[in-house]
């Protein structure tokens, strides 16, 4: 028959060394931080219509060029490479 004491507290584990222990405030400083970061809503990017796109385009490609035919030119190839992306 075997007595054990019920007041004897005998550890037999023993708790690793954790390296999430060693600077508690500055953990919880930097997860408040990344909570924070993840549950923001990114901003918005803004919305390029394609009417500012040709424009620009057009400006770029024709502004020191005065021959219409070449302004018609630059135009049919923007619309071609819009509908190719599309």
């Amino acid at each position: 028959m075997c007595l054990t004491d019920k007041t004897d507290k005998r550890v037999f584990y023993f708790k690793p060394e954790s390296f999430l222990l060693d600077e508690p405030e500055k953990q919880r400083v930097y997860r408040d931080k990344l909570m924070k970061k993840v549950t923001t809503l990114p901003n918005p990017e803004p919305i390029q219509y394609m009417g500012d796109d040709l424009h620009k385009q057009i400006l770029e490609a024709i502004q020191d060029k005065g021959d219409p035919t070449i302004c018609k030119k630059q135009l049919a190839n923007f619309y071609k490479r819009r509908q190719y992306y599309f």
